[in-house]
This record gives C-alpha cells, sequence and structure tokens, in this order.
C-alpha cells in the first residue's frame, strides 16, 4: 500500500493535514498498514526523488514498512535538502543539514509512534541522504537501531554532545567518489570509531557517485543484516 502524507513546511504545493502532523512531506510503502513491520526510513539525494528510494528499497525483497522523505526544494531534476558549493565537493551548507535532520528525526518519532513497528527504525540515504543519516544519527540516536549512510559524510560540528551513542552503523561508499572522497569519509569513520561508536564501511570497488545497480546488492544485503526481528 502507498501513499503520500502532507507535511507542515507548506512546500511543494501539498497543504498540511491535521490527522498527520509530520514535519515534512514523504511517501510511504507498507505490505500491510495494520501488521508490524520493522522500518526503513531511505532518504533520497540531491536532485532526488522519494519514488526512486521507495523503488530501490521494494527491489531488495524485505519485509518491512518503507517511509521515504521529500526534499523541501524543487529542483529541475527532483528535490534537495540543502545547497551543495560544487567548485568544493567536500563543502556544503551544515547548518541547513542539520536543521532537515533534526525535522527528518520528528517525522521518523511520531511516524514510528503511529505505525505498527517492530523495533527501532533503520534509516539509510545516499548523498544527501547518507549526510543525513549520519546526522540524524549523531544528534536523533534514539529513533532508530541502525544507520546505512551511502556516499555521506558528517563534521563534528554537526554533532549534538550529551544525547546518547550513536546506533551501529553501517556505511557503505563506492571506491571512486568525487562528491565525497573516500579518505574524507575514512577519516569521520576513524573519528566515530576513536569516540566508541559502532561503526563499519564497506567500500564498493570500481563505482564513482550513484545509487544504482552496482551499489544495489550491497545495501540490500547491508539491510537485511540490520533489520530488526
Amino acid at each position: 500500500m502507498i501513499g503520500w502524507i502532507a507535511g507542515l513546511l507548506g512546500c511543494g504545493g501539498v497543504a498540511a493535514t491535521p490527522a498527520e502532523p509530520y514535519p515534512l512531506e514523504f511517501l510511504e510503502a507498507s505490505p500491510d498498514d495494520r501488521e508490524a513491520l520493522p522500518l526503513i526510513v531511505a532518504i533520497h539525494g540531491n536532485n532526488g526523488r522519494p519514488e526512486r528510494m521507495l523503488a530501490m528499497a521494494g527491489s531488495c525483497g524485505l519485509r518491512a514498512r518503507v517511509l521515504a522523505p521529500r526534499a523541501p526544494r524543487e529542483t529541475p531534476n527532483g528535490w534537495t535538502w540543502f545547497d551543495l558549493w560544487t567548485a568544493n565537493p567536500e563543502r556544503f551548507d551544515a547548518p541547513e543539514a542539520v536543521r532537515m535532520a533534526d525535522l527528518l528525526a520528528e517525522t521518523i518519532r511520531r511516524y514510528a509512534a503511529d505505525r505498527p513497528t517492530v523495533g527501532a527504525p533503520v534509516v539509510t540515504g545516499f548523498s544527501q541522504g547518507g549526510i543525513l543519516t549520519y546526522t540524524v544519527a549523531a544528534r536523533s540516536p534514539e529513533v532508530m537501531s541502525a544507520a546505512v549512510p551511502i556516499s555521506g559524510v558528517i563534521f563534528r560540528s554537526m554533532m549534538k554532545r550529551d544525547v546518547g551513542k550513536p546506533p551501529k552503523i553501517r556505511a557503505l561508499h563506492p571506491e571512486l567518489d568525487p562528491q565525497a572522497p573516500l579518505r574524507v569519509v575514512q577519516k569521520v569513520v576513524e573519528g566515530l570509531r576513536e569516540e566508541g561508536v559502532d561503526i563499519e564501511l564497506e567500500v564498493v570497488e570500481g563505482v564513482a557517485h550513484g545509487f544504482g545497480e552496482e551499489m544495489r546488492p550491497a545495501w540490500c544485503r547491508t539491510l537485511a543484516s540490520v533489520l530488526p526481528r
């Protein structure tokens, strides 16, 4: 069962719905709305679409409910969460990314409470969605059981202290990604590991920036390994 839920940002021309007070719009899919199921939150990247994340998650064949949030700003090719400085792919609008991560955490919290959910949600995302996955894990660890960021990074200034230990993180990264260089991601992983975070990094060899068939097998396998039973 698939459907749109209207959020409170007033973006995309969709009115807010009093019965569903979510701070973002999203697309949801569930084999059965009444059954208690694990929840996967799949966050699209820059110029991305929630429909794509929903289709990718569906292709994994996992029995789970899927929540695919939609970014608030429309672009010619899709939707975006925050600004990127393309002259330097290691830089982006970190304060806005933090704001979006906090909104996502609130959406996840309300959604998981409203639906029959097994365990805490698993949050995953690609590129900007990977950045947001790391950031939600660091700032609101209580809303998830595991994080699976793809092509994402996080910087210390984006983290929040005294919020509890982050959940386990199983990061995936394309070896040849020019948008989020592997050397930067490796430093992020090393730093989090030194702080006691349960984090692993799998590098997908020979792949550049993209979320297609090259990344899908590793992503589906990783999701299956962390999904609550």
